[in-house]
């Protein structure tokens, strides 16, 4: 039996620790392994910042042996470890040439070009580490396997991760069926194969041993891993505390900068004032001078400090890394802001006042599309000298209005389409977006994320939290796949995001497609007609804009209602069909649950340990009772259930709801959602807007199931009433 305490090498600390590394579970296994193969060659195919090489490499120079060691990489990235510039190389080579170089070997080539290199029936032990989809590590694994040793051990990371495209499970379960094997399941799982004839005799107990043998040793291993994986999560959480201090730092300075620079503005204005002043002291000089006591004005205001709502630096997100961040430099190009206005609003100023201050962006025009504003908007968007057209209200279209606003810009190299209530959060986010096109000549957009308003309401923080959990977007993201058509709603909806509250889009690229004309969700579309044609989307997270609304309950359940009536279209899918007898059954169902809402609502109890799991198990035990009237009227959704009951005929007096009910059960999984948010949250002081909220949670449950039994029963009547003021 194998004892790999009996290898002291197993326990032995890795010199080098990556924050961002997947792997560092795994490195006591990968020095116990040289030690127990002792090869003469050893080969990683997708090394990235080399924990796992290096860790190899540093078990055979404290071994002594005289192994060759070659690890092969592009490193460029792909569209699941996302791209990264050619410092990560750099800084691999600054550690690994030193230490290893007498004996190893960096090569920076593709898998397949690297083969001629390596003698075939030489390679002990080879380590599969690089494009995760089935078809690539099939190939990577059958092209180097005439490579292997009659000794010879493959190695294959992430062999239990079962999400996106990732395939190495399904190789895995195909190959350990033929060969002798060892499976690690902590760090996203670690295969250990032996394809030669002649293993050794250590490694051969490894993988024969019995089921209470290899628990043993895979349990012993995943505590030793999980030593070196608290290790890195302490310098990573570290390190991005004190990332997210010196960022903070820097916006200051920044508007430091800017205030300085605003304050000499004042200093000049108002000396010229005073000599204008002193000139003309009748009622035709305080005409002339009416224009600059408006800039006056404009200038003694500081710009507001942008902050990140309900944020802070202990509420960071344990997995929250942002990686391969553009260099700032000055951007190659011209840039055409396109923003689509209709009485602006005051704080349009502070949009037009970050926009126009975006730092080391040489070429800047702004182009704002007015559909009949009567506050002052187009005045303020000409004083900031932005080219401005005006056109009809009822000519307004999302799609359309952009395509225009963007041909009035035709000798640009990018366009960033923004909406007028989208506040950049700093100056440098059109440099960080402009500059990530960077990354690969595929991509033809670039879009940033948003961060709720200091005025955002409950409901509006959950729902832009839930949203991006939905995506996956806490760290900068490569958007990409050659089959896009055939996956899931999900994925396609994850992967084609494009949100034009803020993007960035290549003009060569966006003047050959432009948005189609439709009622919401143009950039939704864009972004799933350049995938299907092969081109790449990429997800900035370093920067960002402030923007969110605080809607009623009517409103969240019309938009529920409208997207899931219009995004299978645009996104070719079929939404799950409603099992309802017909729509006055559902409806009927919906209008019940209301009730039992209502009634829980008004029985919650602030003062328990946990009211909301109070609510849904009072609500549980309410769902067989029988409803009477409609009540709780007068709030937003009740008067919309109101009107469409009427128009129904419908009455709910002896209706019960059952625990089996759909709606019920997808209320009540979005309701432990937005339990979850609010887990480390005290409820104290909130409890109005908590009671908002859930009845604006509801109506995104309520809306979703209308709209899916609309999508296949289409009735004239429900239309009207939700698609009006989306």
């Amino acid at each position: 039996m194998l004892n790999p305490l009996e290898h002291s090498i197993c326990l032995a600390e890795p010199d080098l620790l990556n924050v961002e590394s997947a792997w560092v579970g795994h490195i006591p296994f990968a020095m116990l392994i040289v030690e127990l193969l002792r090869p003469k060659v050893l080969v990683e195919l997708g090394t990235h910042r080399g924990d796992s090489y290096t860790a190899f490499c540093q078990a055979v120079k404290k071994l002594s042996l005289q192994t060759r060691c070659f690890a092969v990489d592009t490193w460029v990235g792909d569209h699941q470890a996302g791209l990264y510039g050619s410092d990560v190389l750099a800084d691999l080579r600054a550690y690994h040439d030193p230490l290893y170089s007498s004996f190893s070997t960096l090569i920076q080539s593709t898998f397949d070009k690297a083969l001629s290199g390596i003698e075939d029936g030489s390679v002990d032990l080879l380590h599969i580490d690089g494009l995760h989809t089935y078809e690539a590590v099939k190939h990577d694994f059958e092209s180097w396997l005439p490579k292997m040793s009659s000794g010879g051990v493959v190695l294959f990371h992430d062999i239990a991760v079962r999400e996106g495209d990732f395939g190495v499970w399904k190789l895995w379960d195909e190959l350990r069926a033929c060969y002798p094997h060892f499976a690690f399941e902590h760090s996203y799982g670690l295969g250990v194969l032996g394809v030669g004839r002649d293993l050794p005799s250590t490694v051969k107990e490894l993988l024969n041993g019995t089921e209470n043998e290899q628990a043993g040793i895979r349990s012993l291993f995943t505590l030793l891993g999980n030593r070196f994986i608290a290790q890195k999560e302490t310098t990573r959480i570290l390190a991005d505390k004190n990332r997210f201090i010196a960022d903070k730092d820097r916006q200051i300075d920044v508007l430091n900068r800017q205030v300085g620079a605003l304050n000499r503005q004042v200093v000049e204005l108002q000396t010229n004032i005073e000599q204008i002043t002193n000139t003309f002291r009748n009622s035709f000089s305080w005409r002339v001078t009416a224009p600059l006591r408006f800039v006056v004005g404009f200038a003694k205001k500081k710009p507001q400090k942008i902050s990140n709502n309900r944020i802070e630096v202990d509420q960071i997100e344990e997995d929250q890394v942002i990686f391969a961040v553009p260099e700032r430099v000055s951007v190659e190009g011209s840039v055409a802001v396109i923003i689509p206005t209709l009485n602006a609003g005051s704080e349009f100023e502070q949009t037009l006042t970050m926009l126009s201050g975006q730092e080391l962006v040489e070429s800047l025009d702004i182009v704002v599309v007015d559909s009949g504003s009567t506050d002052g908007t187009v005045e303020l968007a000409k004083k900031f000298g932005a080219l401005v057209h005006e056109i009809p209200q009822k000519e307004f279209n999302h799609g359309a209005t952009r395509n225009l606003g963007a041909s009035l810009a035709p000798d640009v190299d990018y366009y960033l389409f923004i909406t007028q209530d989208a506040i950049p959060s700093d100056t440098f986010l059109l440099c960080d977006m402009v500059n990530s096109f960077k990354y690969d000549p595929e991509i033809v957009a670039v879009t940033t994320r948003q961060i709720p308003r200091d005025d955002a309401d409950l409901f509006a923080c959950w729902s832009m939290w839930g949203f991006y959990e939905f995506l996956g977007f806490n760290e900068s993201k490569f958007l990409f796949s050659p089959n896009i058509t055939s996956l899931s709603y999900a994925e396609k909806r994850r992967l084609c995001q494009l949100d034009n509250v803020c993007s960035v889009y290549r003009a060569d690229f966006f003047n050959t497609h432009k948005f189609g004309s439709f009622r919401y969700a143009e950039d939704l579309e864009f972004g799933y007609r350049a995938l299907k044609e092969g081109k790449k989307l990429l997800y900035c997270h370093n920067s960002g804009v402030t923007h969110s609304h605080n809607r009623d309950a009517a409103y969240i359940l019309k938009r529920s209602y409208v997207d899931l009536m219009g995004l299978p279209e645009l996104l070719e899918y079929r939404p799950d069909k409603v099992r309802a007898k017909d729509l006055v059954s559902l409806l009927t169902e919906a209008f019940v649950l209301y009730n039992v809402l209502v009634k829980a609502v008004a029985d919650l109890d602030f003062n328990s340990l946990n009211p909301l799991l109070d609510l849904k198990n009072n609500m549980n035990n309410q769902v067989d009772t029988v409803s009477g009237p409609m009540i709780g009227r007068g709030e937003p959704l009740g008067r919309i259930f109101v009107d469409i009951a009427e128009a129904f005929g419908i009455k709910t007096n002896g209706c019960v709801l059952g625990k089996k009910s759909i709606l019920l059960n997808h209320f009540f999984y979005s309701l432990d959602h937005f339990r979850r948010y609010l887990e480390e949250t005290s409820l104290k002081g909130q409890e109005k807007e908590v009671r908002e909220a859930l009845y604006e949670v509801y109506a995104t449950s309520a809306g979703d199931r209308l709209g899916s039994y609309s999508f296949y029963n289409h009735d004239e009547r429900l239309d009207r009433i939700l698609s009006v003021g989306v």
